[in-house]
């Protein structure tokens, strides 16, 4: 038995369990959204220990096989409590499904493996390690340091260390996000005393890279850069149509590969740049990234890959 792990508004949930339907898996959708609410969701008993409670059946955890943890949403009976609660009923509510997903074997991503991953320094200090490139990068909240950095770059960008969300309950693509963002010398730094923010020597680049690794297997697509366009590309209105499949050369798919699996990390998303002169710059890694348009509009079969991995023999 397969448990997946998402929210009702999610297209890649979808496509992953059809592929698990065309390889007969018995397969269980939680969304996280609907935790809390009538018939949906987690409990430990006594005696058995941790389960799931859906449409009034009893699932135990132990008899699970393998989970794609894929999105977290805050559960709506949370706003029930009211805002000074919220965050605390979120936490709660989290914590019995956690004790779930960590009897389970096989899980798509760990928790502890996902957790790293989705830090930026993190990630870079692996990366390098691998033999990637990364930007040249300030961590900082010393205005003084960061002005010093931005006088010895022409170009600098600024972005945030962990995940972009900044308002909103979702981790899908509600609310509102720090994209990658230009400094233009004029902008000010007061804030840095507040939050440390991530700045990086901008790249010249041809295109963007998306490698998507999942398993031993790397599915990867280009991007033609758009030299008027933003910096972060997730803005550009055309991108998500405009990303062609596409082979990255060999020693780079092996370092991501690598990447990944030295992280513990079944899945992820690798985000390159790919420079005027043929070099390659590692971005970022995002454990959870998204993919159903590169199986739609690329022909990536992303969500078969992430089927195989589910029902591998542990």
């Amino acid at each position: 038995m397969i448990l997946v792990v998402t929210h009702g508004r999610d297209l890649a949930a979808d496509l992953v369990i059809r592929a698990l339907h065309r390889r007969a898996a018995k397969v269980i959708r939680l969304d996280t959204d609907r935790l809390g609410s009538p018939g949906h969701g987690c409990a430990v008993l006594p005696r058995i220990g941790p389960v799931l409670v859906l449409d009034g059946h009893v699932v135990p955890a132990d008899g699970i096989g393998a989970v794609w943890v894929r999105r977290f949403a805050r559960p709506m009976v949370a706003a029930a409590a009211g805002p000074e609660f919220t965050g605390f009923v979120t936490r709660e509510i989290f914590a019995v499904l956690d004790a779930v997903i960590e009897t389970i074997p096989r899980q798509i991503n760990p928790a502890e493996a996902d957790r790293l991953a989705g830090n930026r320094l993190i990630q870079s200090a692996a990366a390098r390690r691998e033999g990637l490139e990364i930007p040249e990068t300030l961590v900082t909240q010393d205005a003084a340091l960061a002005r010093n950095f931005r006088a010895q770059h022409p170009d600098v960008v600024t972005k945030a260390i962990t995940f972009g969300q900044v308002v909103g309950d979702t981790t899908d693509d509600q609310g509102r996000f720090a994209f990658t963002s230009p400094l233009p010398p004029e902008t000010p730094l007061d804030g840095l005393a507040t939050c440390p923010s991530l700045f990086q020597a901008r790249i010249p680049r041809v295109a963007d890279w998306r490698g998507t690794t999942i398993g031993d297997r790397i599915f990867s697509a280009r991007l033609v850069a758009d030299a008027d366009g933003p910096a972060d590309w997730r803005q550009r209105p055309d991108a998500w149509e405009a990303f062609e499949a596409a082979e990255l050369p060999a020693g780079i798919a092996a370092a991501l590969l690598a990447l990944s699996r030295n992280g513990g990390l079944v899945y992820a998303a690798h985000d390159l740049i790919e420079r005027p002169d043929g070099g390659f710059v590692f971005l970022e890694t995002n454990p959870a990234g998204q993919w159903g348009w590169l199986e739609l509009h690329a022909g990536l079969a992303i969500g078969d890959a992430i089927a195989d991995e589910l029902l591998r023999p542990t």
